[in-house]
């Protein structure tokens, strides 16, 4: 497996997720843009899973139990965090909790998690650039 180009793969879709989100937010579809934003930061996650442990992240979209291949230590607020992030992508899924995301996403929610969420793409970018 070559690293650096399934590392790379990941954070072109990253990118690739977060303009769609910022392209949805636009267009106040708003639920949407919070299901990409979440893709993005997953894609990113999954980069660095690679990076860190030179193995594949697991299938799974939820990404706390993502960063628990790593050796990463995650504050409480950061798994709070990432927790509501990672609901957006179940909340997008499935029309009981579709519904329920559409309700809670306002275009002041929709702004302030998509904000939270390219910070936490900036931070993991930023780490693998370091590395």
């Amino acid at each position: 497996m070559d690293v650096q180009k399934a590392i790379d793969y990941w954070l072109e879709n990253a990118l690739d997720a977060q303009d769609t989100a910022d392209t949805l937010f636009e267009n106040q579809k708003y639920h949407h843009a919070l299901f990409f934003g979440q893709l993005a930061l997953e894609s990113v996650i999954k980069a660095y899973v690679l990076f860190a442990t030179k193995d594949h992240a697991l299938p799974i979209h939820d990404l706390v139990k993502l960063l628990r291949k790593t050796e990463l230590t995650l504050s409480e607020e950061q798994k709070q965090e990432l927790n509501e992030i990672s609901a957006f992508n179940l909340e997008a899924r499935y029309p009981k909790d579709k519904q329920l995301l559409f309700q809670k996403a306002s275009r002041e929610f929709t702004q302030t998690w998509l904000a939270k969420i390219k910070e936490y793409c900036a931070w993991f970018t930023q780490t693998l650039i370091q590395k």
